[in-house]
């Protein structure tokens, strides 16, 4: 009986910055490593990365927009647009927005399969 090894296909430094148990960064590896890029890519604002001032979905941008059903859309769309742009390891599936009533606050669920994988995973945002 073998041991059924799993190649590591893809790394990312992991996005919490946390130390592993040598002190070095930690790094996600497969689909822990696609996961941190859409996390990534979710919770970064325009100008806030030095060397890719057009890196991240901006999300925070929208925070005080009225979100109705066009507002929605071009969140929506802003999003798939954005992890498409900066991850070619990524086939979004889908984009759900849900608005909190009362608050200045929204939940992004996106839906989305590693290429090569038929296996749909969720990354969850919040926009506050």
């Amino acid at each position: 009986m073998g041991i059924n090894v799993v190649p590591i296909v893809y790394s990312d430094i992991y996005h919490g910055w946390t130390v592993d148990n040598q002190g070095g960064i930690r790094i996600s590896y497969n689909v822990d490593a696609v996961a941190t890029s859409v996390f990534n890519i979710l919770s970064i604002a325009k100008g806030e990365y030095m060397f890719l001032p057009q890196f991240g979905a901006n999300l925070r941008g929208y925070l005080f927009e009225n979100i109705g059903e066009e507002v929605a859309s071009r969140i929506t769309k802003n999003i798939t647009n954005e992890i498409t742009k900066w991850d070619p390891r990524v086939n979004v599936v889908s984009v759900v927005l849900q608005p909190v009533l009362n608050a200045h606050e929204a939940y992004v669920a996106v839906n989305f399969s590693v290429k090569g994988s038929p296996q749909i995973f969720q990354m969850i945002a919040q926009i506050n």
